[in-house]
Parts: structure tokens; sequence; C-alpha cells
């Protein structure tokens, strides 16, 4: 009982790892016509509800992950930003070699994770129309997989597909060369197999902080702490802590 509530936490969990973070960006919009391509790194911890327990279990900490992601992004108008992404995720920590050992044979456990992103920033205010602050209405969609292989026990291997709809709120202001910004985004995810766990899907309030640093024009690192608290359909719950950088060049 104690591998199955293990595998199931960590698959559900390492979805949301794959794409770019919560945000990493500012509540500015390219310009029409303009371009930017940055890459991501991202490292997420886990805690609370469902990890707590696990955690009880096994008297260790269960897992983290850490992801890349190329992301290009286009000013389809002033107020009106396009951005594609595809994610990377891969989970580590102290719970993939505890799954490992209680299987049979014992063994070592692979979890990796994929997603395309697309999202869309629709500019509600605007700095570089005088505004005194930038407001930006983000929808942000993923589809990915997640995919266990485990050697010693190639009957719990399983390719898990995973939707994730995100609506967002971001505010931010320039003191160039910095652009703090925060963010407060409700997210739904839902899968294709469902599990004695999670169900077949969870929601999801989380709060993000971060600022861009611009010391050339054109060149820009994005640095950026989030907090997301997840409730899955059968109850209970899971916090999730995710750190990021990503690194930014405008196109002009």
């Amino acid at each position: 009982m104690k591998k199955i509530i293990l595998l199931a936490l960590l698959i559900s969990l390492i979805f949301v790892s794959t794409s770019y973070a919560e945000y990493l960006t500012t509540a500015d919009c390219l310009d029409q016509g303009k371009w930017a391509l940055s890459l991501a790194y991202l490292s997420d911890t886990y805690g609370g509800g469902y990890v707590s327990s696990a955690n009880a279990l096994t008297g260790s900490n269960v897992v983290g992950a850490t992801g890349y992601a190329p992301l290009v992004s286009y000013g389809i108008r002033d107020n009106l930003e396009l951005g594609l992404a595809y994610g990377l995720a891969e989970a580590n920590g102290a719970g993939t070699d505890i799954l490992a050992a209680v299987l049979p044979g014992g063994g070592k456990i692979s979890i990796k994770s994929d997603a395309a992103t697309a999202s869309l920033k629709i500019g509600l205010r605007q700095e570089k129309n005088k505004d005194p602050f930038s407001c930006t209405l983000g929808i942000i969609a993923k589809q990915g997989t997640v995919k266990t292989t485990m050697p010693a026990a190639m009957a719990l291997d399983s390719i898990k597909t995973v939707n994730s709809y995100t609506l967002g709120l971001l505010v931010s202001k320039m003191f160039i060369p910095f652009i703090p910004y925060a963010g407060i985004g409700y997210e739904v995810n839902s899968y294709n197999q469902a599990d004695t766990v999670y169900g077949d899907s969870e929601t999801s309030l989380g709060i993000v902080l971060g600022s861009a640093i611009f010391l050339r024009e054109n060149l820009g690192t994005f640095i950026e702490a989030s907090s997301r608290n997840y409730t899955p359909k059968t109850g209970g719950g899971y916090n999730i802590m995710e750190y990021a950088a990503r690194v930014t060049w405008l196109i002009n």
C-alpha cells in the first residue's frame, strides 16, 4: 500500500513542474510585431497534505523536481501577447529511492514529464501607455504526459496524460533596471487516468512574487518564487513551492 501511495503522489506532482513556471514574466506586453526568446529553469519542493502523510510513512522527504523550458513570445498587438513553450521535468529526491526500495527486487524508478504550453497576456494597464503601473490578465493552457518507468516492477509502468488551464492576474511596476511583479492564479488539472489518491482532477490557487532585471535593453533575467495549494477531487491537498529563473532576449 505504501508504494502505491508514493507512486500516485509522484506521478500527480511531477506534471506541475513540466512547463515554464507560474508566470516568469512581468505584466508588460511586447509591442506589436516584436519577439522574445527565453530559457527557464525550475526547481520545486512539495509539502503538506498527502505529501506530509507520505513523509510520515517513509520517515523522509518524498520528492522534488527540476525542469527546463524554452519559450518564444510574440506581440500580436501592443496589449496582446502570445507565448509558446515546451517543458521537460524529472522527479528527484528521497522519495524515488524509497519507492524503489519497496519494489519487488528493488531497482530504480524514473518519473519524467513533458508538456506543451500556450499562453495569452491581455494588457489591462500598460506603463508604456503612461499608466502608473502595468496589469495583465493571463490565460494558460498546457497539455502533457507523465511517464513512469520501473524496470523491477514493469506492471506499474504508466503514461498519464494531463490537461491544465490557468487564469491569472499579474501586476508589475518599473524601477529600471528592476521590474518587480506579483500575481495570483487559479488552475484546473484533469487526468486521463484516475487513482485512489487524487481521483481524475484537481484545482489550485497560487501566488507568485518575482522581478525582472534588465541590465541591457534587450537582455533580461527573471527570478521568481511561487506557492500553490492544490485540492484533489478526492479531498485533502498539498502545497508546492517553486523557484525559477529565466533569461530572455528581446528581438528588436
